[in-house]
């Protein structure tokens, strides 16, 4: 488990450094040289240049920094509201709320999550803040319905009975009951990020995302298509970078669902 720990560490920092490493070549990035466009890869341009003439290396790690800003915000904002509001719904025995924060979550899952997104970024300026917020309206439900069916689930097993029946207070309960779920926790929020990716380069794919100049990992796929002849760099920079992020958290969730089943309940000292 922690040889996982690392690697999930190991892909934050990446996209951690990859912010300001893309607003140091940001100017590289978005500098336009008609003179020098589709030239081919060198020393000065080791991936070769687009249409414009703009370096496709600076902009790609300049795209990953700003996909990875907007991932970034848009999953802390989503995984902690939704955490806290599974965590709330599952531990209380209140079934009025209940029943409000359960149809609430069914309205809110329903809702079609592209024309929303079209509609609020429509009349809200395309920045980092903005889009992140607008993907966190929807990507908090996944984690707060699956945090409160794993407590409810976890209350019903027989360790949770035998502790009441001992006498435990509800606060160790809950401790015992937070140590177990764990794994189920890292599991979710990996879902998550996961969801977040694909949802922010849909988002830039379609248009709705960061505008030019700057450029985004969905934007830059999408701009690539006219001219995959002449710089097909152009495509698979971006793509690559794209289906590294995407990759690495598949192995990440695969390999905790992994560790996951092979950990037996267990009460922390």
């Amino acid at each position: 488990m922690k040889a996982l720990n690392y690697k999930i560490i190991s892909l934050f920092i990446i996209l951690i450094i990859s912010i300001p490493a893309g607003y140091l070549l940001k100017e590289k990035a978005i500098q336009i040289n008609l003179d020098s466009k589709f030239a081919p890869t060198s020393l000065h341009h080791p991936l070769g240049t687009d249409e414009l003439g703009r370096d496709i290396l600076a902009r790609t790690i300049c795209a990953l920094g700003n996909s990875a800003s907007i991932i970034l915000i848009a999953s802390l904002l989503s995984i902690s509201f939704g955490i806290t509001i599974g965590g709330i719904v599952g531990l209380t025995e209140n079934k009025i709320a209940k029943y409000t924060f359960e149809n609430t979550f069914n309205a809110l899952w329903a809702l079609p999550g592209i024309p929303l997104f079209v509609a609020i970024l429509t009349y809200f300026p395309r920045n980092t803040i903005s889009i992140s917020l607008t993907i966190s309206t929807l990507t908090w439900i996944v984690p707060a319905r699956t945090i409160r069916f794993i407590i409810e689930s976890e209350k019903r097993k027989l360790y949770v009975y035998a502790l009441k029946s001992f006498g435990y207070p509800k606060k160790t309960i809950l401790k015992f009951i937070l140590y177990n779920i764990k794994e189920s926790i890292i599991i979710s929020t990996l879902f998550t990020i996961l969801d977040i990716i694909i949802t922010e380069s849909t988002i830039s794919f379609l248009g709705l995302g960061l505008q030019p100049p700057e450029p985004s990992l969905g934007s830059m796929i999408y701009n690539s298509l006219n001219y995959l002849n002449q710089a097909p760099l152009l495509f698979i920079s971006p793509f690559l970078t794209l289906i590294f992020l995407l990759i690495s958290l598949f192995l990440f969730i695969s390999k905790t669902q992994e560790v996951s089943k092979n950990v037996s309940i267990s009460i922390p000292v």
